[in-house]
């Protein structure tokens, strides 16, 4: 099998070249359908989200189809794609962690038994994040994506900045909650950490 340097990461050819005949034409060859329902096999039943693409982390930009291989990416380039359907918070890996294409969605949605939800239906919950450097105990409130039990994946406030404050857990971590009484009221405080950037 023939292997590229896309800039990021190595790319598997075949995908390219088949992504390529695919934005060239308009549609890809049946006889191409096979190798792509092959690639997202572990998608297979999911609910997936139509949504905007946003990185998942400074060190984390681009993301790639799980089907085609087309690259997702907030810049612009040629043959970037903007927007795509996601993963959702019940998908062992997380929301927004694997991207299918809005063709390959089209094309392989019955064979995949997939489903398109709404933004609607996601809800986040809201989580406490701990502070660091701050003299004294103090938690943030936020809202994390529910991954299961008391696994979470840490999202960003709207004025969400490292500049001003140190999270103990940032933005894109997968953490571990755990039930606090705060107050008289019962929330949930981030523990540790799962994995991260």
């Amino acid at each position: 099998m023939n292997w590229s340097i896309d800039g990021m990461g190595l790319c598997n050819q075949k995908v390219i070249d088949a992504q390529i005949a695919k934005n060239e034409s308009g549609a890809m060859a049946s006889s191409d359908k096979q190798w792509r329902i092959d690639n997202v096999e572990q998608l297979r039943g999911l609910r997936l989200q139509l949504q905007r693409y946003t990185k998942w982390s400074e060190n984390w930009d681009h993301d790639h189809c799980a089907a085609c291989w087309a690259k997702f990416a907030e810049f612009d380039g040629p043959n970037i794609q903007h927007e795509g359907y996601a993963t959702c918070e019940d998908y062992p890996k997380g929301a927004r962690y694997d991207w299918i294409c809005k063709s390959c969605f089209d094309d392989l949605k019955d064979d995949m038994q997939w489903s398109a939800t709404s933004a609607s239906s996601l809800k986040p919950d809201q989580i406490y994040i701990p502070l660091i450097d701050e003299g004294t105990e103090v938690i943030r409130p936020t809202f994390g994506l529910s991954l299961g039990g008391d696994t979470y994946r840490v999202l960003a406030t709207p004025t969400y900045n490292p500049n001003d404050e140190n999270w103990k857990f940032p933005p894109g971590s997968v953490v571990r909650c755990a039930r606090e009484m705060r107050d008289g009221s019962e929330i949930f405080v981030a523990q540790e950490l799962v994995s991260g950037d």
